[in-house]
């Protein structure tokens, strides 16, 4: 059974300052594939909680990404 978590209520929490700036840090690396700090610790809860999600499948771009950084490491 597939979980609709996208439309559900959305809460807010808060988190230390240091920690949003170390995942500011890290979803510069276009790998992650995060544009915002909110999108990264969505993905992280889902993925901790093993919850299916349609808006945690790469895009066509988040592909082309991962692609351009796979062919800069010599990858492909």
């Amino acid at each position: 059974m597939k979980s609709n978590f996208h439309m559900s209520e959305i809460k807010n929490i808060n988190i230390s300052t240091k920690i949003y700036e170390k995942i500011e840090e890290k979803i510069k690396d276009p790998l992650v594939g995060c544009e915002n700090v909110e999108e990264y610790i969505k993905l992280i809860l889902e993925k901790a909680l093993d919850i299916d999600s349609e808006e945690s499948e790469l895009t066509k771009s988040e592909e082309e990404k991962v692609e351009e950084k796979l062919r800069q490491l010599g990858y492909i």
